[in-house]
């Protein structure tokens, strides 16, 4: 995807093995409850915006960088996280998260 400017409401989607490249992504999703496991996506640029976040994240190891995505009422729930973050401004309003076995990298 490049400059994917989608906008999700109310997104159930389940994702196993995903493995997309995300460049200039400014999606906005509300009420974000998506199922994530063994994400390994790539993201450069991610501005995205999240409201009401409750994706579940199992055996994270996407990489971001230039992440300045904004989350508000985030309560998302990360197992065994291996993320990487470069140049990490992301904003945290109301963060609820739960995160189990976090290796993650700023």
């Amino acid at each position: 995807f490049t400059h994917d400017t989608r906008t999700f409401t109310h997104d159930t989607r389940t994702f196993t093995h995903d493995t997309r490249t995300f460049t200039h992504d400014t999606r906005i999703f509300t009420h974000d409850t998506r199922t994530f496991t063994h994400d390994t996506r790539t993201f450069t640029h991610d501005i995205r915006t999240f409201t009401h976040d409750t994706r579940t994240f199992i055996h994270d190891t996407r990489t971001f960088t230039h992440d300045i995505r904004t989350f508000t009422h985030d309560t998302r729930t990360f197992t065994h996280d291996t993320c990487t973050f470069t140049h990490d401004t992301r904003t945290f309003t109301h963060d609820t998260r739960t995160v189990t076995h976090d290796t993650r990298t700023f």
